[in-house]
């Protein structure tokens, strides 16, 4: 969970406020960043997402059969979100 929040912290770091919740949909001008994390990630807010999802599951679940199961269908959704983004 950590690393994850750690990712989506420097996400916020490089882009700022408006630039994190699609500010240049919205007419700002956001510069693209080629630092860290998007120097080694395409979509890293998504991956830190999905490590803290999958960190919270791992933590408050794992006894259980079906821990993983919400996880795995969080991770096909950002991956079709990751995918079908423009």
């Amino acid at each position: 969970m950590a690393a994850g929040q750690a990712l989506n912290v420097s996400v916020f770091h490089r882009l700022g406020k408006i630039g994190v919740f699609y500010g240049n949909k919205l007419g700002y001008r956001i510069p693209w960043s080629r630092k860290f994390p998007f120097s080694c990630l395409k979509h890293p807010q998504y991956v830190g997402a999905l490590l803290t999802i999958w960190g919270f599951f791992l933590v408050m679940r794992f006894p259980y059969d079906d821990w993983y199961l919400l996880p795995v269908l969080e991770t096909v959704y950002y991956g079709f979100g990751a995918y079908f983004e423009r």
